[in-house]
């Protein structure tokens, strides 16, 4: 049996350089991208959701991403007032 050799090809260098550097730019794209997101300010807004009880009253539930809590309010002028005192309570 005789040993079959394969031409060699040749590779376009150009073609190589061009697709390592296009690697090169997605990688650190990807890098940037990681970086904005681990160093972020994390969302510490209030997410506040009206809810609507058996008896048909509307109320709202407040949670408080800065501390976890979860609040209550019947009113709006309670979530108004919670709102304007929120960064004196710890």
């Amino acid at each position: 049996m005789t040993a079959h050799s394969y031409p060699k090809s040749k590779i376009n260098s150009s073609f190589v350089q061009s697709s390592l550097h296009r690697i090169r730019e997605a990688f650190a794209s990807a890098i940037e991208t990681l970086f904005d997101l681990l160093l972020a300010e994390p969302n510490t807004e209030p997410k506040i959701t009206p809810l609507q009880g058996r008896d048909g009253e509307v109320f709202w539930e407040i949670h408080d991403t800065r501390t976890g809590k979860i609040v209550y309010c019947m009113t709006e002028f309670e979530v108004m007032e919670w709102l304007d005192t929120r960064h004196y309570r710890q």
